[in-house]
């Protein structure tokens, strides 16, 4: 089924899948997310970096390879039917495809996306500055050899892999730059058009966005890898999980996927709803800033380190969406380390605090 779950990375969903409620119910070709949009600000694949925006972005877009979650995350290919590395270059041949707008996807449009990326100079392309690439140099690293072949040099700060797996992500998204070029405005690159329009050749295509309340997706029927089984998609925003719940019970929704730990708990064994995970990179972390006097010392770190019950906001706040991680690298991905024996040990903080000779209670 080319249907909209299958690029998505959701972190956990609640969905019906034995509709309860007869009058309630949703056509069997209609998907309704019941989520939050707040932080969905803009569509431009080359701006939105948000994980909610990144699950409309990946049904709408294609890139030439993506991580195949369902097998540890290896790259797959995706526009790219293959692609050859030599040293210093990668060379990606291309499938036949086509945009949205029925022009055909080609290597020009790989050059323009991977430049208007760096050109834009967003946050969203941070991870490939930190490759080696720039807003000046970038027009020098890419090129399209024919219509359906495109290469891009590997910057010696990186290996070929690495830079695979930046090609990967959603702000590596092929748009359509004759279509885009069409609605560019005092150099912006199609910026403004961009933030509330889609120009991909993913599996669906925007029909509607309301900020803060609605996105419609549409099937693309002449999608390179077959019709979806959905023909729309609907995300509703309802960030209050209490109300998402109710409306999954009522039938109002298929899926929500902004429930709180409680909310997902009252769903568990319950007939006709199934809890689905995905495992995500994502990860909360407590900084601490080394150039304060009181944090500079190691051992007032380590007191600290010491001195939070991990497992109890595993079990009180994070529930089911995450798990006690000390590292910020999940546990099965390749070359992860173990989880170092942190925990909640205060007899152990109190020993690093009066050997770095600092009162208990003081501030």
């Amino acid at each position: 089924m080319k249907s909209f779950w299958k690029p998505v990375r959701l972190a956990l969903a609640v969905s019906l899948f034995a509709t309860q409620v007869a009058h309630a119910a949703t056509p069997n070709d209609q998907l309704v997310i019941g989520t939050s949009l707040v932080q969905v600000l803009s569509l431009d694949p080359q701006q939105g970096v948000d994980a909610k925006t990144i699950e409309i972005l990946t049904n709408t877009y294609d890139r030439l390879v993506y991580t195949d979650n369902r097998d540890g995350n290896s790259i797959a290919p995706q526009l790219a039917e293959k692609w050859d590395v030599a040293g210093d270059s990668i060379t990606f041949h291309l499938r036949e495809a086509k945009f949205a707008s029925g022009n055909p996807v080609t290597a020009n449009d790989v050059v323009f996306s991977l430049v208007r990326l760096m050109k834009l100079d967003q946050a969203s392309a941070a991870n490939f500055k930190t490759a080696g690439f720039t807003k000046d140099n970038i027009e020098s690293m890419v090129s399209a050899i024919d219509e359906r072949t495109f290469r891009i040099a590997v910057p010696k700060s990186v290996i070929p892999d690495a830079l695979l797996y930046r090609m990967s992500m959603g702000v590596a998204s092929v748009v359509d730059s004759v279509e885009v070029q069409k609605h560019v405005s005092n150099g912006d690159y199609g910026n403004e058009w961009l933030r509330t329009n889609t120009a991909g050749s993913g599996p669906f295509t925007l029909r509607r966005w309301t900020p803060n309340d609605l996105v419609m997706l549409e099937a693309n029927k002449e999608y390179w890898d077959g019709v979806p089984t959905l023909r729309r998609v609907i995300m509703r925003h309802v960030p209050e999980s209490q109300a998402a719940r109710l409306m999954l019970e009522r039938g109002d929704i298929d899926i929500a996927n902004a429930l709180s730990a409680s909310d997902i708990g009252y769903f568990q064994n319950k007939e006709g709803f199934a809890i689905d995970r995905v495992q995500t990179g994502g990860f909360y972390v407590l900084s601490m800033n080394a150039g304060r006097e009181e944090l500079s010392k190691p051992l007032v770190r380590k007191a600290i380190a010491n001195s939070i019950d991990y497992a109890g906001i595993e079990k009180t706040i994070v529930g089911a969406y995450g798990l006690v991680r000390n590292v910020p690298v999940p546990a099965d991905w390749a070359g992860a380390i173990k989880n170092p024996d942190w925990g909640f040990h205060p007899e152990e903080a109190k020993r690093c605090l009066r050997k770095q000779a600092i009162p208990m209670g003081s501030s």
